[in-house]
């Protein structure tokens, strides 16, 4: 449910914050229209300040085909962000009394692996050791047909586990799942009715909901695409059935900040539970992440399904709130989010200079094709031509279209991924964050 990398804003050395509210909105005008023109990203940005929201403008298309053009209205996919919200339900029905976050999973679903041990807190903190199932092969080929919860814990149960509980924090999937599950269990509703009745109403969230059918088939729901060569082409589109409060809700950069806001405003939970909330256990509390910037700090979370790319967060003190969604992005929302936030906040900051794409035809990207391995990375990267366009796609993960800015060199912007290619040698570099060596398998 995300690609290579689960991203977070960079973290910067401190300065004092300028007066917000004497932001420079020409620039920040000028960064999106400037991505817009070169065709780095289509989405919706909003900025909120003491609950109301100052700023908000979308790029790009919702729907290319038939060129209808983004608006602040527009409802995107926001992958991941979702545990937030699940996370938020949790703690509502543990305040009520209809659950325990000491509560085993065998209360609920006794044939899922080491159910007597797994506790509802672990699966919030990523601690409970069942595998993330978006990361395997069959996620891909299932992930667009609907699925009752009966298949999908029978999945969960072939998955197994990856170590005991509580023994390390590791990225989840299923467990947010298998949370929604017992959120269904505990309050003998749907999620869909618990998300409407317990956040978005208090909240005043207008266009924040649990879908039926894939995003893109209501209106003013944008359809999300993946950029390959000089053309966005449609992405996939995951089933909101297996996702479901692990990724599936569709919302606004408005309303995202709007729910964030009313989370630090104690309108949600009671301000125990947002300090348990907010505690970080190996990086990561009850559904969010703490997000550095220069000297302040903001919780929030980020998230990719499909085409859709977000990021959202909440600066408590300065009572702040951004939030970036994307349906096609090639600058990742890491850097746009940077660029805005800077803006905002008074810091320095220059248009990055982007890497221009150049032509090679479809018979000359052949040479790179093949699977490649690495003796210290535990996957292996196929390398394909599909059209007109050089794929690459690492073990139990999506494809992604490689963009070449330089002879044998390749980049896949949104993840920040670089690609050497050595064909005479039969070897590729991966750059992200180090460098890797793999080698074509013969």
């Amino acid at each position: 449910m995300k690609p290579l990398t689960f991203l977070l804003l960079a973290v910067l050395t401190s300065a004092v914050f300028s007066n917000a509210q004497t932001f420079d909105r020409d620039k920040l005008d000028s960064l999106l229209s400037y991505v817009e023109a070169n065709q780095k990203s289509m989405g919706s940005l909003a900025i909120l300040q003491d609950g109301k929201v100052v700023y908000k403008r979308a790029i790009g298309y919702a729907n290319v085909a038939g060129q209808g053009k983004a608006n602040a209205a527009t409802r995107y996919g926001i992958g991941s962000i979702s545990k937030t919200f699940t996370a938020v339900l949790t703690l509502q029905l543990a305040e009520d009394g209809k659950l325990s976050l000491d509560n085993t999973l065998d209360q609920y679903f006794p044939t899922l692996p080491n159910a007597d041990s797994i506790t509802i807190e672990q699966l919030l903190q990523h601690r409970s050791g069942l595998h993330n199932f978006t990361d395997d092969v069959d996620y891909m080929e299932k992930m667009e047909e609907p699925m009752a919860r009966e298949a999908l814990l029978e999945w969960f149960v072939e998955k197994g586990v990856d170590f005991a509980p509580d023994e390390q924090m590791k990225y989840s999937n299923t467990g947010y799942v298998v949370l929604s599950f017992i959120l269904e269990e505990a309050s003998g509703k749907s999620y869909a009715e618990l998300l409407q009745e317990r956040i978005a109403n208090p909240c005043g969230l207008q266009d924040t909901y649990m879908p039926a059918e894939v995003v893109g088939e209501q209106e003013q729901e944008a359809l999300s695409y993946q950029r390959e060569g000089e053309n966005w082409t449609p992405s996939t589109k995951t089933h909101p059935s297996i996702p479901i409060g692990a990724g599936s809700i569709i919302s606004t950069a408005e309303d995202l900040t709007t729910f964030f806001h009313c989370l630090f405003e104690g309108k949600l939970v009671s301000e125990a539970h947002l300090q348990e909330m907010t505690k970080m256990v190996d990086s990561y509390g009850y559904g969010i992440f703490s997000i550095p910037f220069y000297d302040k700090t903001s919780y929030g979370h980020t998230g990719g399904i499909d085409g859709f790319s977000s990021v959202a967060s909440y600066f408590p003190e300065e009572q702040m709130g951004v939030a970036y969604l994307s349906n096609g992005a090639v600058m990742s929302n890491n850097d746009l989010l940077i660029g805005a936030l800077s803006i905002y906040f008074g810091k320095p900051y220059e248009f990055p200079e982007f890497k221009q794409a150049i032509a090679v035809n479809a018979e000359e990207l052949k040479i790179y094709e093949g699977n490649y391995t690495s003796d210290v990375v535990p996957l292996d990267i196929k390398v394909f031509v599909e059209g007109e366009t050089l794929k690459a796609q690492a073990t139990g993960q999506g494809a992604f279209p490689l963009e070449p800015f330089a002879e044998h060199q390749f980049q896949f912007e949104p993840a920040k991924v670089e690609i050497e290619f050595m064909p005479g040698e039969g070897k590729l570099i991966l750059r992200q964050g180090g460098e890797y060596e793999f080698t074509k398998e013969q």
